[in-house]
């Protein structure tokens, strides 16, 4: 299984899924990010449009998976989950912790796919703890901020903090 461009379609049975569990919720627009963070994506991967959705095989049983980024409709309120498939069906996990922006202000973060490996909690040269991780994972980057890793494990999602 190989990662997709951030641009690429969400399959209809995901997005259906989501229409269901989340019908309050859209997929935000490229338009309603941060100027200098969609420049950032363009400059970083040239096949990555827009930083809400990544798909991978995060829990290891060898099916798609979904981060995404949803955004509430008419409001700056955020969820962060992520639909797993199994058999054609499909369940969401929370994978972070609801985010809320005053009126007006743009999306500043977004989700970029890690590949399998060593991952260590920030500041990287003392760090505390580390992962080993024989799946993909996201980083979820808030731009020029912090990141975190995020990372399956014991059927859910844990975080690694890795930048400030």
């Amino acid at each position: 299984m190989s990662p997709i461009a951030l641009n690429a379609a969400v399959p209809k049975g995901v997005t259906a899924y989501v229409k269901r569990h989340f019908p309050e919720y859209e997929y935000p627009q490229k338009d309603q990010f941060e100027k200098m963070w969609v420049e950032y994506v363009k400059h970083e991967d040239k096949s990555k449009k827009v930083p809400w959705i990544v798909r991978a095989d995060f829990d290891g049983d060898k099916e798609d998976d979904y981060a995404l980024i949803l955004k509430k409709k008419g409001e700056n309120k955020f969820k962060f989950i992520s639909v797993h498939s199994k058999k054609g069906k499909f369940s969401h996990y929370r994978i972070l912790d609801d985010k809320e922006y005053k009126e007006g202000r743009t999306i500043d973060f977004g989700f970029y796919l890690e590949p399998p490996g060593l991952i260590k909690e920030y500041p990287l040269d003392s760090a505390r703890e580390m992962v080993q991780n024989g799946n993909p994972g996201i980083t979820m980057y808030l731009f020029e901020q912090s990141s975190v890793y995020i990372y399956w494990k014991y059927n859910k999602y844990k975080t690694l903090w890795t930048s400030d």
